[in-house]
């Protein structure tokens, strides 16, 4: 009788994976003959970030035996760098015909040309110092990758990941026996997150480098940690570059949340050399930033008038177009944190879109409102253990401090873009046990902290 052998499974895996390289590569061809490099040469760039990011990724979760997460951790790297950028790619130049990335485009042409001929001696282009530095960052990967536009968003949307990536490794470091897989689910797949840092522009910039300055404070937090400060300082001072408004928040919530830091072992409640030390450092830090906040927004006095009068010209350049909205500040009117936290977390509300994307954006934050009040339990322990856990502390303090800043935008669509930047923090209140016996116990040692 003859018998047959079936092929292994490695051999059934490859053949999706060959049919997929080939027909990949006939599109490639197909593009080179149809298009101008803007889109081929994205093609090219596409496979290099997948080939560096998907085993990085999944070796990660690897060493945590966690198959689960490897699968998602696989699939966050697609649905962000592949299907968010394209999307993001259609909505710009197909729905829209321009926006803001194809300045970033056109100045990083001309800066990657200098660059590629050796002169360092590059007009910058116009805009503010922040437009400025995200052109200079498109000029270096233009240099680097040539001058595709559809390349260049593959790489900031890359970057993008990247940024998330920090978040979860720190809520990994910070938080053990937190829900890992929620905030997974919730931090990669978020469509806010997916879609608006997925292009050539500051969203993406900033979100790798606030992931580079929350997963240094996660360290700073995290007693026997080494290296902590060195990271903070780096993310803190490439966000300044862009956003310095951005860096005040993750200082003051740092801060925040390093008064309540314990040094491990029996002196954890002292306040040792250690600590002092590191509270120096963050004084330093605190005055480079503060400096760096005023100097970028033109400020002669950084003192209440000042930035009373910072709040009120950027409630006045918000206004404007069928996104209008009466916005109410909670800087100046503190009794209104709730109402400008419904605002700047969740609005709009679908009776109040006036467009499709209007009305994508408010079905998203009705589900996450009422994700919300599902998962109240979780909330109010997290808002609980803020004071047992420096972590939470630093998360609730970045959280409503961003809320406060932002109550003053009195357009939806400026802040359906700039919540983005607050979503990856914000929902580690959705992903804590609901009772957890560590935040109950108040007779618990005191080498026994949160994190670990």
């Amino acid at each position: 009788m003859t018998s047959i052998s079936l092929p292994s499974r490695p051999e059934l895996a490859s053949v999706p994976v060959i049919g997929g390289a080939v027909a990949y590569l006939a599109a490639l061809s197909w593009a080179m003959q149809r298009t101008s490099y803007d889109i081929w040469g994205g093609l090219i760039v596409l496979p290099v970030l997948l080939a560096v990011t998907l085993p990085l990724v999944t070796r990660q979760a690897r060493r945590q035996g966690d198959i689960r997460l490897v699968r998602i951790l696989q699939l966050a790297v697609l649905a962000k760098v592949v299907a968010g950028t394209v999307v993001r790619y259609v909505v710009i130049f197909g729905v829209y015909g321009t926006g803001d990335a194809q300045g970033y485009h056109g100045a990083g042409r001309t800066i990657a040309a200098s660059l590629r001929s050796g002169s360092l001696a590059f007009d910058a282009g116009g805009g503010g110092e922040g437009t400025q530095a995200i052109n200079v960052l498109t000029g270096v990967v233009y240099a680097v990758i040539g001058p595709t536009k559809l390349g260049g968003f593959f790489v900031f949307s890359w970057m993008a990941f990247l940024g998330l990536y920090l978040f979860f490794l720190a809520y990994r470091r910070a938080l053990p026996q937190g829900d890992h897989h929620r905030y997974a689910l919730l931090l990669f797949f978020l469509p806010t997150v997916l879609f608006w840092p997925s292009s050539l522009g500051k969203e993406a910039a900033m979100m790798l480098t606030l992931g580079v300055a929350v997963y240094g404070a996660t360290l700073v937090l995290s007693p026997g940690r080494r290296g902590g400060f060195l990271i903070l300082a780096l993310g803190l001072a490439t966000t300044a570059l862009v956003r310095p408004h951005l860096s005040v928040l993750v200082f003051l919530a740092l801060a925040g949340g390093y008064l309540l830091r314990r040094s491990p072992g029996p002196q954890g409640r002292v306040l040792t050399g250690a600590k002092v030390l590191g509270m120096a450092v963050l004084l330093l830090l605190g005055v480079l930033v503060a400096g760096r906040f005023q100097d970028f927004f033109n400020l002669d006095e950084l003192d209440t008038d000042s930035v009373n009068a910072l709040i009120e010209n950027t409630a006045d350049k918000s206004t404007g177009g069928e996104s209008d909205f009466a916005a109410v500040s909670a800087a100046q009117q503190p009794w209104t944190l709730p109402q400008a936290a419904l605002a700047v977390l969740f609005r709009p509300f679908p009776f109040e879109a006036n467009n499709a994307q209007a009305l994508a954006t408010s079905l998203e934050g009705m589900a996450l409102l009422v994700l919300f009040v599902w998962s109240a339990r979780r909330v109010v322990a997290s808002l609980r253990s803020a004071l047992l856990s420096p972590y939470i502390a630093f998360v609730v303090i970045y959280s409503l401090l961003y809320v406060v800043a932002f109550s003053t935008i009195s357009n939806f669509g400026i802040l359906a873009r700039q919540r983005s930047l607050v979503y990856p923090l914000v929902l580690v209140l959705l992903t804590l046990p609901a009772i957890h016996r560590d935040l109950r116990r108040r007779d618990r040692p005191t080498g026994a902290p949160l994190h670990p």
